[in-house]
């Protein structure tokens, strides 16, 4: 089953252990809605429930609360009993209750800047902490199963939609622990970036996806061009959409751009005397996934569009990569991996039994964007792969041009194109080649450009002391497209 197929009744509750192809449905309607009045972390807001222990306090490593020496002693050497209610020594928080010492580590450092020194606690990045919830199921996920945010459900699950200023709504998942154990697999789709709020710990064995698929963008990712000009549509979509191929002579047709985020995309190729379509641009330098969103659109490929309603032979541009938020107060351990690849530029055609007019091929999408945040952060074997689409081909008098490979891992290869009249789309990026490559061109009369690739997406990875555990396989490997920084607290 084809994994864009998904379908049929899952209940993500508990634990979830079922097989087959399921998609995740139909919320618990008592549980939606970020932190209730019933639990969720004490915020110190009146009104909250004060009675319902966090999941997580957000101190980690040595959590037992041992006595030690207060360090005060007399002068004949004997130890007298503590002088003070609770302080910072380094890392630890030192309490005296009874006379006696005792302390534990924080994960995130000690704070003494407020009224009472206290454990530093994690801001996750786009949302409240508040969506960390103490009553929230653990999920396990053992099968291939699918989630739309677009819908935003969950059954006995929380999902919450929030807002982000001047940029797309997220769907927010609430767990427990969060884990996809070998076998199991989870493929998003929708128009929302989604969020996941893990109380607990997260562990990704299997595989968890958010790529676009040719023209289907990732969650949160942006359409490639698509059929006429009146519709608006022939760029591609989002902040750094490629742009259209131009159309010159009586049928000479340049390729589309490639999408842009964490690099730019690659210019389309030129078809005759027809420019290719410019690529998309990229992020700030400075970037940190606030907002956040997914890669833009390639640009569509230019060629002849029917007017009686069957289409175009011009190639539509590849969608962008979804976008992932994984933050949680206790260890994000990764031995499988995560993918938001952009997708493939689709191939002009030698459609309608056309004899001179043929089409050219569309940007690849770019790679999309995963902010993974905790206190640590292990590679255990996993990867997190985002690389762009590759373009596509263009068509001749003789055969059509090849789509452009969805991006993920290595570098997407773009389409092959037409031997005489048409060209190749350019490859997407790749680990270290952050933008995509330029469609090929064709300079002969008559002829076709290839598409542009899609550029890399954006990785960053937020720890307590900006440093992961083990050795990270990630795709881009290369600044600016992977960053590490410290967690805000």
């Amino acid at each position: 089953m084809a994994w864009r197929q998904l379908t049929g009744a899952l209940a993500l509750g508990l634990v979830v252990v079922l097989g087959g192809c399921s998609a995740i449905v139909s919320p618990d309607e008592g549980l939606l809605g970020g932190a209730g009045p019933d639990g969720g972390f004490d915020t110190g807001v009146p009104g909250s429930d004060s009675s319902t222990p966090p999941r997580d306090s957000g101190v980690r490593g040595d959590s037992s609360v041992t006595p030690t020496d207060s360090g005060v002693v007399s002068d004949t050497g004997t130890p007298l009993p503590c002088d003070f209610d609770v302080r910072c020594a380094g890392d630890r928080l030192e309490t005296c209750a009874g006379g006696a010492v005792s302390d534990i580590r924080c994960a995130l450092g000690c704070d003494d800047t407020g009224a009472v020194p206290a454990c530093a606690q994690m801001i996750p990045s786009n949302v409240e902490a508040t969506l960390w919830r103490g009553d929230a199921p653990d999920v396990v996920i053992e099968s291939a199963l699918g989630f739309d945010t677009s819908d935003c459900a969950a059954t006995s699950a929380p999902t919450t939609i929030v807002a982000q200023e001047n940029a797309l709504e997220l769907c927010v998942l609430s767990t427990g622990d969060f884990e996809i154990r070998e076998r199991g697999s989870l493929v998003v789709t929708g128009s929302r970036p989604l969020v996941i709020m893990a109380a607990g710990d997260v562990r990704i064995i299997g595989a968890l996806n958010v790529s676009a698929d040719g023209q289907e963008g990732g969650p949160g990712g942006f359409g490639g061009g698509t059929l006429s000009r009146d519709s608006g549509l022939w760029d591609g979509r989002g902040p750094f959409g490629g742009e259209a191929g131009e159309h010159t002579s009586a049928y000479d047709d340049g390729g589309g751009g490639g999408g842009g985020l964490c690099s730019h995309g690659g210019n389309g190729g030129a078809g005759g005397t027809a420019a290719g379509g410019v690529s998309g641009g990229r992020v700030d330098a400075s970037w940190e996934l606030v907002p956040l969103f997914g890669g833009s659109g390639g640009g569509r490929g230019r060629g002849y569009v029917s007017t009686i309603g069957r289409g175009t032979n011009a190639g539509f541009g590849g969608a962008g990569g979804g976008a992932l938020q994984i933050s949680t107060r206790g260890t994000i351990s990764l031995s499988g991996v995560i993918t938001a690849g952009g997708g493939g530029g689709l191939p002009g055609r030698n459609a309608f039994l056309m004899t001179d007019n043929w089409g050219s091929g569309g940007g690849g999408g770019a790679g999309g964007a995963v902010l993974l945040e905790a206190p640590v952060i292990r590679f255990d074997g996993g990867r997190v792969l985002a690389g762009g689409g590759g373009g596509g081909g263009s068509a001749g008098r003789d055969s059509d041009g090849a789509a452009g490979d969805n991006g993920g891992a290595g570098t997407a290869a773009g389409g092959a194109g037409d031997t005489v009249r048409g060209a190749p789309g350019g490859n997407g990026s790749g680990p270290t080649v952050l933008s995509g490559l330029v469609g090929g061109d064709n300079l002969s009369s008559n002829a076709n450009g290839g598409g542009g690739g899609g550029a890399a997406g954006c990785l960053l990875f937020r720890t307590a002391d900006a440093t992961v555990d083990g050795v990270t396989m990630t795709n881009p490997s290369a600044v600016p497209g992977v960053r590490l920084l410290p967690v805000r607290r």
